[in-house]
């Protein structure tokens, strides 16, 4: 596991609010994960939109990159989250 009490740099974590993955699929324990990051600047976004194209079903169809999980669908979104959260950080320098 990353040792995450000792991240110290600005950090951007998305989710996607269907992800059905067992590792992912909580904002609250998303937003848990960045209050144990507390020399960082964390910042949680949670995504819609998209479509779940993974074959079968199960832990691995979860997970699958066609999947909510692998934010199926919604590339601009992603992006577009990314962007907005890196030109914020960068103008607060």
């Amino acid at each position: 596991m990353a040792p995450v009490p000792n991240v110290n740099a600005p950090s951007l974590l998305l989710l996607h609010k269907n992800d059905a993955c067992v590792s992912s699929n909580s904002e609250r324990a998303l937003r848990s994960l960045a209050t144990d990051m507390p020399s960082s600047k964390a910042t949680v976004v949670t995504l819609d939109g998209g479509s779940d194209a993974s074959p079968g079903s199960g832990h691995a169809a979860a997970c699958h990159p066609l999947s909510y999980h692998g934010f199926n669908g919604i590339d601009s979104k992603v992006s577009s989250a990314m962007i907005k959260w890196a030109t914020a950080i960068a103008e607060q320098k």
